[in-house]
């Protein structure tokens, strides 16, 4: 399965969630909470993303974050590796602690307040207490002013966020509001388990890496959330047909037999035949890679060896193709 780069919009909120291999409870006791929040501080030394809320629950973990330039690893995978190694020591285990790597969740600014809700309330939904100042591993009592917050906290920042004055007022006018939201159930906005399959529908829309975000540039809509790509990212639309139907148009294209492109010929015809649908079905249909080279019934590196070695005149070649083929899924649709 490809990965595909995170789109880390610095400047946007994000919500980060990393769960314990097999959903196993690992943090049981307030001295193991507590060492993961000691690490924090030493972790953001070479990150400049900025932490504005947080909840530690017994299976998994989220954050608040407000991005930096550098990458959301800079922080996660410092603060984890090393707490990981710390707490199989203490619980006498092996092997990994986090379920592969962290979810990133860019939040639109506007509702960010309610991803601090929703990650107060956590301990709220999950039964663990009946009120979010009840909880003493989240960072609800920091905003609320019952507990000096660590250095690295930015509650200031997360009550500018809500709208929220730093005043006593505030204070009281933040706990109402989470308050208020105690029995609002997950949402796909903030949850990271229907993740995989909203960032599929993205990519299969967008044709490029993309996000569910409101920070770039917005491609269309999947369910309740927004579709973006990052800025830079060429966005291109998905041409709906098979990989079938581009061999035969290759093949005809070229006055070839089809079916010699998906067998060993290495004769220069095929082999050009090969790259032109490559590259057609890459760079003009936006489709990925591999779906075509399985069809060719080649390997991922010799796609990628005859994508590399296209010249100009055959990518020219392509662009006709793959307007040919766009105008006739317009026409039939």
């Amino acid at each position: 399965m490809n990965r595909y780069t995170r789109l880390d919009a610095p400047g946007a909120v994000v919500h980060v969630v990393s769960r314990f291999v097999n959903r196993e409870f690992r943090l049981k006791r307030p001295e193991e909470r507590a060492e993961y929040l000691d690490r924090v501080a030493s972790a953001l030394l070479l990150s400049d993303w900025t932490p504005v809320a947080y909840v530690l629950m017994s299976s998994h973990v989220h954050w608040a974050l407000i991005a930096g330039v550098r990458a959301s690893a800079s922080f996660i995978q410092p603060l984890h590796s090393g707490f990981a190694r710390w707490l199989n020591r203490r619980q006498q285990r092996l092997g990994p602690l986090f379920a592969g790597r962290h979810s990133t969740i860019i939040c639109d600014e506007r509702h960010a307040v309610r991803l601090l809700a929703y990650l107060h309330n956590n301990p709220v939904r999950g039964g663990v207490v009946r009120d979010a100042a009840d909880s003493t591993w989240s960072s609800h009592l920091d905003y609320v002013g019952e507990r000096r917050p660590p250095s690295w906290l930015d509650v200031a920042a997360g009550m500018r966020l809500g709208g929220f004055e730093p005043s006593n007022a505030g204070r009281i006018a933040f706990a109402e509001f989470v308050g208020s939201r105690r029995t609002v159930p997950r949402t796909v906005e903030f949850s990271d388990d229907a993740l995989p399959e909203l960032r599929s529908r993205c990519r299969r829309v967008s044709g490029a890496p993309a996000e569910i975000s409101s920070q770039r540039l917005v491609t269309g809509a999947v369910g309740r959330v927004e579709i973006v790509a990052g800025a830079g990212t060429r966005v291109r639309p998905r041409w709906p047909g098979n990989p079938a139907a581009l061999v035969e148009a290759v093949a005809s294209q070229l006055g070839i037999d089809p079916v010699r492109m998906s067998t060993r010929d290495r004769h220069r015809d095929v082999t050009e035949a090969r790259r032109l649908a490559i590259v057609t079905w890459r760079d003009f249909l936006g489709r990925g890679q591999g779906e075509m080279s399985d069809a060719l019934g080649i390997s991922a590196p010799a796609a990628s060896h005859l994508f590399r070695r296209a010249s100009l005149d055959l990518r020219q070649t392509a662009s006709r193709l793959g307007r040919e083929l766009w105008d006739r899924a317009a026409q039939t649709s």
